[in-house]
């Protein structure tokens, strides 16, 4: 007789509340303050624009900001998890545990920290044909558990700044990645420039990894988010720094999509 543990009963949940789903687009980055949940969003807005059936998924736990990049205010009254994710604007669905604290501080200690992740993974299900993951920064067990419980049907795009402590931590996460065996699509580098002016003059290449798009400083983002407005809403040149990535997922998605026919 078969023993059922508590990792089967997760792994059967979380691919229960998958199973709709094609493709799955982890975010991921070396360290915090480097844009990852700016180009969370940013993903999951502009996708929807074009007509996908999207899904934003925020596990950053200690740093939940995906509401303020989306112009939501949290947190949501009378919002129930039975009721699966927020619709919050056409083809883009979206959850985070901001829905329930706001702006409030969320101490979660040790091995709580691996199961508020996998109860996140096991409790919400997506009817969505990509969902984007705006994942916690680093190398811990946060990022470990969605890697290997969502690797089978996932990609990778890793965000970085192209100074070196940035580049230098970018290239441990690369390393762990390729340890899980998780797909990277590619690389996008933030806030390149400002006003013409080239931040930065480093090897990127080193890590064999393709450059997605590099995005500049754009002033209108954070006049937005002082607004409390999404910038992606607001300033329109952020589009054009979006498309190749967006060009690449959906690319991407279309071969899931006939594999699973």
């Amino acid at each position: 007789m078969r023993i059922v543990t508590d990792l089967d009963r997760y792994r059967g949940s979380i691919e229960n509340c998958f199973r709709n789903v094609k493709l799955i687009i982890l975010v991921c980055s070396g360290k915090g303050g480097v844009g990852k949940t700016f180009v969370s969003c940013g993903l999951a807005w502009y996708l929807s624009e074009e007509g996908v059936q999207t899904g934003l998924l925020d596990l950053d736990l200690h740093g939940f900001s995906t509401h303020r990049f989306l112009g939501i205010r949290v947190p949501v009254r009378g919002y129930k998890e039975e009721n699966g994710p927020l619709q919050i604007k056409r083809n883009l669905l979206y959850f985070s545990p901001s829905i329930f604290v706001g702006d409030s501080p969320v101490p979660i200690r040790g091995l709580y920290r691996e199961k508020a992740v996998l109860d996140i993974l096991s409790s919400i299900s997506w009817n969505s044909d990509i969902v984007i993951v705006d994942m916690p920064p680093g190398t811990g067990e946060e990022i470990i558990i969605p890697c290997r419980y969502l690797r089978n049907r996932a990609s990778s795009i890793v965000v970085t700044l192209m100074e070196p402590v940035s580049m230098k931590v970018t290239e441990r996460l690369v390393e762990l990645l390729r340890e899980l065996n998780v797909d990277i699509l590619g690389m996008v580098y933030n806030m390149t420039m400002v006003e013409n002016i080239k931040l930065f003059k480093l090897d990127t290449g080193i890590m064999n990894i393709e450059k997605l798009t590099e995005i500049p400083y754009v002033p209108c983002v954070l006049k937005s988010l002082v607004a409390e407005k999404s910038p992606y809403a607001e300033c329109r040149e952020l589009r054009e720094y979006f498309r190749p990535v967006i060009e690449k997922i959906v690319e991407k998605l279309e071969r899931c999509k006939y594999r699973s026919v």
